[in-house]
């Protein structure tokens, strides 16, 4: 079986001191969410090489996610993240795409999806939310589930 090509682009804070002060959070739930998945042996993770807190970074790395030849894209939201981020990656990176959030009291990563996901609708990109651990086998199935739906789009 071929393996889903996942590309995953973990939004940060657009404020430079603040995006820097939460590095080791960002990168901490983007590695859990990339084990995780590298783990089921269904997905092939393509990682932005570097935290999106600009647009141009935003930009660069989801042209570098269409040229890698991903199916799917993930946009992960661990800390609070400026809504026109996911709506400038949006426009480059491969779609379908997958707004995703773990749930952590400390860090707003929700509510960046949440805004995320009002700015996607109101320009029109169809999106799903999926939101928790994604230890929980209950999270993983959801997301997997789009993973799969929406590669078969792209096959």
């Amino acid at each position: 079986m071929r393996k889903f090509k996942v590309g995953i682009l973990t939004l940060s804070d657009g404020r430079e001191v603040v995006h820097q002060e939460l590095q080791l959070v960002t990168r901490g739930f983007q590695d859990r969410l990339v084990e995780t998945l590298l783990a089921t042996g269904e997905v092939e993770p393509v990682v932005a090489q570097e935290i999106i807190w600009t647009v141009e970074l935003a930009r660069d790395e989801a042209v570098r996610l269409a040229h890698e030849g991903c199916e799917v894209t993930i946009l992960n939201f661990a800390v609070w993240s400026f809504p026109h981020l996911a709506v400038i990656a949006s426009r480059f990176a491969p779609g379908p795409f997958l707004l995703f959030s773990n749930i952590n009291p400390r860090y707003p990563g929700m509510v960046g999806m949440l805004a995320a996901a009002g700015a996607l609708d109101q320009i029109g990109v169809p999106h799903g939310r999926i939101f928790g651990d994604i230890r929980d086998p209950e999270v993983l199935r959801k997301v997997l589930a789009f993973i799969r739906a929406a590669s078969a789009i792209n096959r």
